[in-house]
């Protein structure tokens, strides 16, 4: 990984096709970068038979991957389509719920761990390759298939209109500014309460492994 550090992305481009090359290669992710790297981090799977290459994440190392492969300059390699839409992860949080009987975000966490931003990324990633994310087993994986065919949008128009419910129709520009500075408040508000709700979320998983350890002893 030191060595990638210093490698450019039309490199790691080649790198990681390289590996998905070889007989011997069995996982279904290479990652690509780091987090805290000039570049970011991505992740890359292969949509096998095919010699196609699907890469998830928003930082400039998986733009630039993607602008590689969808360019053919890796040899023999192309890049798996996705819609021009971008819909974040996040705003499927409550179907992920919803689908929960204890209105946990079961399945949604493991893609976010991952490295998934956008739930075209999600839509567009094969069974085998979600399958070999960290925390998706079958069962999971219809439920994130399910999640992510919810239809968002009447949450997402009433999240906006949340937002904007409280801006006057002639706003001068410092009530602009004011306005601005309010919503950026309750966006940062409401990621906190959020954050607060996942956290509430692994402190009853991990609860209820105690208690089936304790019936256990």
């Amino acid at each position: 990984m030191d060595d990638e550090q210093n490698m450019t992305p039309p490199e790691v481009a080649r790198r990681i096709a390289s590996m998905f090359d070889t007989a011997r290669h069995i996982s279904g992710w290479e990652t690509a970068g780091e987090p805290g790297g000039r570049w970011g981090q991505a992740k890359v799977c292969r949509i096998r038979p095919h010699r196609v290459l699907h890469v998830i994440g928003a930082s400039e190392m998986a733009e630039r991957l993607r602008a590689e492969y969808a360019a053919g300059t890796v040899a023999g390699w192309s890049l798996h389509p996705m819609p021009d839409t971008r819909t974040p992860l996040h705003y499927y949080r409550d179907a992920f719920r919803a689908l929960d009987e204890r209105g946990h975000l079961t399945g949604y966490k493991s893609l976010d761990r991952h490295g998934f931003v956008w739930a075209e990324e999600v839509r567009a990633c094969p069974d085998d390759a979600l399958r070999a994310v960290n925390g998706v087993g079958p069962g999971r994986l219809d439920r994130i298939r399910a999640a992510l065919a919810t239809d968002i949008a009447p949450m997402v128009e009433a999240s906006s209109t949340m937002d904007t419910a409280a801006t006057p129709e002639t706003a001068t520009p410092t009530h602009e500014a004011d306005v601005t500075h309010a919503r950026q408040a309750a966006s940062r508000l409401r990621e906190r309460a959020q954050n607060l709700r996942d956290r509430a979320d692994e402190l009853d998983d991990t609860a209820e492994l105690l208690l089936r350890l304790a019936h256990r002893a």
